[in-house]
C-alpha cells in the first residue's frame, strides 16, 4: 500500500530523511503536506504491522550529512517527542503550523490569520486531552484516496488491521505499553465514529 503512494507521490523527492539509532528523521523546507502525508502512510503502515511510533512536526534549523546532525529543530523535535508524545501520537508543533501558514500564504498569495489557517488545516489533525494538535494519520491517509483506486486493500481493512494491533496490546501487562495503546484505543474510536464504522470500535 506505501509503494503505490509513493509512486505517485512525485513531491515526495523534496522531503530529505536521516535514520540514526531507532529514530527516522524527516524534513522538508516548505512542502509541509507531503511530508506530513508521507509520516500519516508511515505511522499507519507500522501500526498495522504490529509497532507503534510516536514523534513530532516542528519547524526550526537543521544541518545534517552523512556523519553529522545538529541544529535547533532537531533538539526542539526530541524534546517534544520525548516529553510531550508520550503516547502513540506525532505532536504537530506550534512552530510548524506558524510556518506552515506563512508558505501557504506565500503559494497562494492570500494571508490568513492562524486561526483561519488552522479551520483549513484541519483535516490533518486532532487535538488531543492535553490542548496539544498530533496528526490525524487515518485521516490523513483516506484523504489521500489510496485506497480506493483498484486497490484491494481498502481503508476498512486499515481499520481492522488497526482494531487487531491494538486489541493485542491492550493485552500487555506493561503499564507503560498499555497506556499507549488504551491512548490507541481512543484514537481508533473516534476514527471509527467519524466514518460511521461503529462494528469496528473497541470497548
Amino acid at each position: 500500500m506505501m509503494t503505490s503512494y509513493f509512486k505517485k507521490a512525485d513531491n515526495l523527492k523534496e522531503i530529505q530523511f536521516k535514520v540514526f539509532s531507532d529514530n527516522f528523521l524527516y524534513c522538508a523546507e516548505e512542502n509541509y503536506i507531503a511530508l506530513i502525508s508521507l509520516i500519516s502512510c508511515l505511522q499507519s503502515a507500522f501500526i498495522t504491522s504490529n509497532l507503534v511510533i510516536r514523534g513530532s512536526l516542528c519547524y526550526g534549523d537543521l544541518v545534517f550529512d552523512n556523519e553529522f546532525l545538529y541544529g535547533k529543530g532537531l533538539i526542539d523535535a526530541y524534546k517534544i517527542e520525548s516529553k510531550i508524545a508520550i503516547f502513540s501520537r506525532i505532536i504537530i508543533d506550534e512552530s510548524f503550523l506558524i510556518e506552515a501558514n506563512k508558505i501557504s500564504s506565500q503559494i497562494y498569495k492570500k494571508e490568513l490569520t492562524y486561526n483561519e489557517f488552522l479551520d483549513t488545516f484541519n483535516e490533518y489533525f486532532f487535538i488531543d486531552f492535553d490542548g496539544n494538535k498530533y496528526i490525524n494519520y487515518l485521516g490523513v491517509m483516506n484523504n489521500l484516496n489510496i485506497y480506493n483506486s483498484g486497490n484491494s486493500y481498502g481503508f476498512i481493512d486499515v481499520l481492522k488491521d488497526h482494531a487487531k494491533t491494538i486489541k493485542n496490546g491492550l493485552h500487555s501487562s506493561d503499564k507503560r505499553i498499555l497506556q499507549k495503546y488504551q491512548w490507541c484505543r481512543t484514537y481508533h474510536n473516534k476514527i471509527c465514529k467519524q466514518y460511521q464504522q461503529d462494528e469496528l470500535i473497541i470497548e
